[in-house]
């Protein structure tokens, strides 16, 4: 789950064009083979956006605790407290191995509206959702690239302030070690901000979507989707070499035909995904084993020493 708390990002003057902001980055590149997956998910539930109470459509969606976000355009971002009725193990499903029985039934409450917050196009301004505030970009910028600001809404006080001049379509952050991600539609992009400038550090092959289209970090690894794909890559920073991994691929398993737009997570310790007309839950599987792995003693040790030497210069804290 992420961290109740959240280090503040000192404001940055530097607004980087998108070609600055790619020729200076250095990565690496992560082939893959959709023919052969190394796990599966599961859909576990499907709410129409009018059963949820709103009148437009549902695209990028965030959680915390049993809270899910979501940009319905015009800057207002709708929030739903979900429950389970008739059962407590929200990892059930039919054909999970690891949990095999009949899903319990997911409610979801009236919609709460925060308007006029400032957050920019539906489709390309993902929230990054914490216990007091929600993060997310303005609009502005070329399509799929460095875009508008990144603003911090506080929930308490529904004050919208200015985080950085610059971000990507979508957020993750590592609250370990207090860094921001940001990813790139179009060349399937994931940044690293430096305390100065956005760093790539990793693109990959197309996972049978038009182009990126959500990203989340969890215990340690990098979670990314394609839009209207039903694939989910898992990579992680690799000390030894400076580079990412590939980790593992997951793929859905789900007559329906249900695809992934959009990426959050939070509730039931689960992704949840906007899809237009839908709000989707996803999860289980072998992507639920890695979800919830806890990274050996070791790793542990060294994230909470702030990876020293190149690995600290590298995440440099935010703060």
């Amino acid at each position: 789950m992420k961290s109740m708390h959240i280090k503040r990002t000192a404001v940055c003057a530097i607004a980087l064009s998108l070609m600055g902001w790619m020729s200076a980055a250095s990565a690496n590149h992560i082939g893959l083979d959709l023919t052969s997956p190394d796990g599966n998910y599961y859909v576990y539930s499907t709410a129409g956006y009018s059963s949820l109470g709103v009148s437009s459509s549902i695209y990028d969606v965030d959680s915390f605790g049993n809270y899910i976000y979501a940009n319905i355009g015009n800057g207002t971002i709708a929030r739903w407290t979900v429950g389970l009725s008739g059962g407590t193990d929200p990892n059930l499903h039919p054909d999970n191995p690891y949990a095999t029985g009949t899903m319990v039934t997911r409610t979801f409450s009236a919609p709460t509206f925060y308007i006029n917050t400032g957050i920019g196009y539906i489709s390309q301004s993902e929230i990054y959702a914490t216990a007091d505030a929600l993060y997310f970009r303005n609009s502005g910028g070329p399509w799929g690239g460095m875009g508008g600001d990144l603003y911090r809404y506080d929930l308490g006080t529904g004050i919208t302030t200015l985080e950085l001049t610059s971000a990507g379509s979508f957020l993750a952050y590592d609250d370990v070690n207090g860094v921001w991600y940001t990813g790139h539609e179009g060349n399937r992009g994931v940044y690293s901000w430096n305390g100065a400038a956005w760093v790539l550090e990793f693109t990959y092959d197309s996972m049978a979507g038009s182009h990126m289209d959500g990203m989340e970090f969890i215990n340690g690894s990098m979670f990314v989707s394609d839009m209207t794909s039903d694939y989910i890559l898992q990579a992680k920073y690799n000390s030894g070499t400076g580079g990412w991994d590939k980790v593992n691929l997951f793929k859905y398993n789900d007559p329906t035909g249900t695809v992934v737009e959009g990426m959050g997570f939070g509730a039931f310790d689960h992704f949840w995904v906007g899809a237009g007309s839908n709000l989707i839950e996803i999860g289980g599987g072998e992507l639920q084993q890695e979800i919830e792995k806890v990274p050996e003693p070791a790793t542990l040790a060294l994230l909470g020493l702030g990876l020293v030497g190149l690995g600290f210069s590298r995440k440099k804290q935010l703060t």
